[in-house]
């Protein structure tokens, strides 16, 4: 069976716009050109990403493989190499693993499994408040539900 983990990339807005003669997410920048000098030959790739339908699934994936290790050579999501290094030095490189809340609350990562971590954790949190709601309005202690609250022992 294929993985489908990389699904996403039959949606891209790149796909079949680069040529062997061109293409927009390698340009060919002269050797020592600054990385802020950079921007009119990364400029088409850039727009061209900014309407793609799956640039957030793309920079996260270029942001997974710089994490593990890897190396991101072209535009990845509407970024250059050196943003999404900057990027992921901002993030922290001990990134939590995908399919955590943590993964989720950190980076807003759109993949599913992390927005499934999210979803299950705000519900198993909203069901624990409904719990202790219930306990506390039937007058049994947080901590032990079974046990009711224990009146002081002073006299008026």
């Amino acid at each position: 069976m294929p993985d489908r983990a990389d699904e996403w990339m039959e949606s891209a807005g790149c796909i079949g716009l680069g040529s062997p003669s061109f293409d927009p997410w390698f340009p060919d920048i002269p050797s020592g050109t600054r990385p802020e000098r950079q921007e009119p030959f990364w400029a088409i790739g850039r727009r061209i990403c900014s309407w793609c339908p799956v640039q957030l699934e793309c920079k996260w994936r270029a942001l997974r493989v710089l994490g593990e290790g890897g190396d991101v050579q072209g535009m990845m999501g509407g970024m250059t190499p050196f943003e999404l290094r900057a990027e992921l030095a901002m993030l922290g490189t001990d990134l939590p693993a995908h399919g955590t809340r943590e993964r989720d609350r950190k980076t807003k990562c759109p993949c599913t499994k992390c927005r499934r971590a999210n979803a299950d954790y705000k519900a198993a949190h909203k069901a624990s408040l409904r719990a202790r709601t219930r306990h506390i309005v039937a007058g049994t202690s947080r901590s032990s539900p079974t046990q009711p609250h224990r009146q002081s022992s002073k006299a008026a």
